[in-house]
């Protein structure tokens, strides 16, 4: 189900809480470049939390291009549309600038206001994974250069689990006979915060999806298939009955308040990205969790979400295009792809693939092995599921929606293809 403060949730806008620190990371060329022009790019990310990775990143772009500076603006997420749509329509955005998934493509932001530049032939599309390679491209234009991927699953406290005798759930009767188990062995089973609804939302996603299967989404996208089916409402029913499992307080939980609670091992399970793993640990060094696919209804194989978690886009009004577009699509390269998964999550490149046998190598493999379906939020046609249930889908949980009437807000919102 974008992509969710690692350093501190709870001091970053991780997702979702507003810090707001701006400027001051710049990349200087190494030797020879002594008394040659340098030449300045600026840039923006909505993830203050990934100021260390993306510092390891712009070093390493200094390395390769020394005449090249570039001038990394941090900006919280909850405010970073609005920051970023207020720029570009006084001319007064970024060079180049993040995308908090696909959306930011071919959103407002993106190509359908004609703000942002076509960068075809410059990122390359055979080396990506073919479902970022998909979603970097509108109407016959590549637009982004994908700098990571996300896998949405479920993480869990191991020890927790090794402790009061349960084991991952492969069903939906499993995963609620863990929940309650462990909730009556006086344990959180879940974090769900719910104030923002982003991990509900993806909570639902995966429900439905694992109830589709890999190939649903085109039944879906075309109108085959509706979320108001009744092979389907099952999803929103079952976000319902796992309600009671929930930590305490949880409509009045934030997103990143929500991960800390698991972080700190307040909480045995959560709904999670790959790039969650290392803010887990930044927060507690010791966590020891696992990573698993959401169970399917009746079992079979349990599958994550997969898309794009980020890309960056060139400003069509940039100072200096070629400068841009040279940061942007260094972004795609092997060795920025090696500095993303050894600091940040997966890479969007297949070649590029976690190496040794240290915790955060681990994991990373293990996540990449669970099965995969198709993020919803990657797609225009579905885009807007996401933004219809943090407006207006708490009310699933305060009983003034129905799951059936949950599953309607969501599905009014997509235009079949």
């Amino acid at each position: 189900m974008n992509a969710l403060s690692r350093r501190r949730f709870l001091q970053g806008a991780g997702g979702l809480l507003a810090l707001g620190m701006t400027g001051g990371l710049t990349a200087c060329g190494g030797g020879g470049t002594s008394g040659a022009e340098v030449r300045k790019t600026t840039a923006w990310i909505y993830r203050p939390e990934y100021r260390k990775a993306i510092d390891a990143l712009v070093a390493e772009f200094a390395k390769a291009h020394p005449g090249i500076e570039v001038d990394m603006g941090y900006k919280p997420l909850a405010q970073y549309q609005t920051m970023l749509k207020t720029a570009l329509v006084g001319g007064a955005a970024p060079d180049t600038f993040a995308t908090n998934g696909a959306a930011g493509i071919w959103g407002d932001t993106g190509a359908d206001n004609d703000y942002i530049l076509p960068l075809t032939g410059k990122i390359p599309l055979d080396d990506l994974h073919p479902s970022v390679a998909k979603a970097v491209q509108y109407k016959g234009e590549v637009y982004g250069a994908p700098v990571q991927i996300f896998k949405i699953g479920v993480y869990y406290q191991k020890p927790v689990f090794e402790k009061h005798g349960v084991r991952p759930p492969t069903t939906w009767d499993e995963l609620l006979s863990v929940s309650k188990t462990l909730t009556e062995k006086g344990v959180a089973a879940w974090s769900m915060p719910a104030q923002d609804m982003i991990m509900p939302y993806f909570f639902y996603h995966l429900a439905v999806n694992s109830i589709m299967g890999a190939g649903g989404y085109e039944e879906l996208a075309t109108g085959k298939r509706k979320l108001t089916d009744a092979d389907l409402l099952p999803a929103a029913q079952l976000m319902v009955d796992m309600s009671k499992y929930f930590n305490k307080g949880y409509e009045a939980v934030a997103y990143a308040e929500g991960k800390a609670l698991f972080a700190q091992g307040k909480t045995a399970m959560v709904i999670g990205g790959s790039s969650d793993y290392s803010g887990y640990l930044e927060i507690n060094p010791q966590l020891n969790v696992g990573f698993m696919g959401f169970p399917t209804p009746k079992g079979g194989d349990p599958a994550a979400l997969s898309g794009l978690s980020m890309a960056y886009v060139v400003n069509k009004k940039a100072a200096r295009k070629d400068d841009a577009v040279a940061f942007a699509s260094w972004l795609t390269g092997v060795e920025a792809q090696k500095v993303v998964l050894a600091n940040l999550g997966l890479p969007s490149r297949k070649d590029v693939t976690p190496e040794g046998d240290d915790p955060r190598s681990t994991m990373m493999r293990s996540i990449l092995q669970v099965a995969a379906t198709p993020a919803w939020t990657d797609f225009p046609t579905t885009g807007g599921t996401s933004t219809a249930a943090y407006k207006d889908g708490a009310g699933i949980f305060s009983g003034r929606l129905s799951p059936r009437q949950f599953a309607q807000l969501l599905q009014d919102t997509i235009k079949p293809e």
